[in-house]
Formats: structure tokens, C-alpha cells, sequence
């Protein structure tokens, strides 16, 4: 974060607060670790649209919390992410079979 392009860079103590951030967002959206990453394309994910923002300094904290999925960024093909993503609810195919509350309420006969 220290080596974006101004007006987005931050300071030592900046990118210590929002790294752990950063890192959990990355994790949970699919993308690769921080040391597998392409690091000019998290970047211009993390600077994109700075449209609206009144304040350059808050684009990307605000970004990071936002982080697309990864699949979504790379343009990677919608019929992998169906075979190696998450595993949709056979009986409600909107939710993922892991937090399908109608189904984590079942009582199995």
C-alpha cells in the first residue's frame, strides 16, 4: 500500500492498520496470497472509480472493505467458478449449500 500511486499511497502506520484488512478481504474473495498476487492488478482493483470520493485518502480503505471476487476481476470463466467455488444448495440453488439457513434448520426425519 506504501507503493500506490499518490494521490492513493499511505504511510508506514496506514498500511499497518489496514493490511490485516486487506488480507482477510483478499482471503474471503478468492484471491491468491499476497505473496502469489499480481500486485499491479490488486492495486488498480483497490484504486479503481475514484469518482465520488471526496476525499482521495478514503478510496481505498473503502475499496479494500469492497474487494470484488477475484474470478470477477480476472474475467475467469463462469463455468469454473461453478466446479471449483462454492457448492450451491441442491434445494435452493440462490444460497451456497454451507450457509443455507433453510437447510441448517432441517430436522432430518
Amino acid at each position: 500500500m506504501q507503493d500506490l500511486q499518490p494521490p492513493h499511497h499511505m504511510g508506514a502506520a496506514s498500511a499497518r492498520k489496514y493490511a490485516p484488512l486487506l488480507l482477510r478481504s483478499m482471503a474471503g474473495q478468492g484471491w491468491p496470497s499476497i505473496h502469489e498476487v499480481d500486485h499491479q492488478l490488486l492495486a488498480r482493483e483497490v484504486t479503481r472509480d475514484p469518482a465520488g470520493f471526496k476525499r482521495p485518502s478514503s478510496l481505498v480503505p473503502t475499496r479494500i472493505r469492497d474487494l470484488a471476487r477475484y474470478s470477477v476481476v480476472t474475467g475467469a470463466g463462469k463455468s469454473q467458478d461453478r466446479l471449483s467455488g462454492p457448492e450451491r444448495c441442491p434445494d435452493h440453488p440462490a444460497r451456497y449449500r454451507k450457509g443455507c439457513m433453510d437447510c441448517a434448520m432441517t430436522v432430518p426425519a
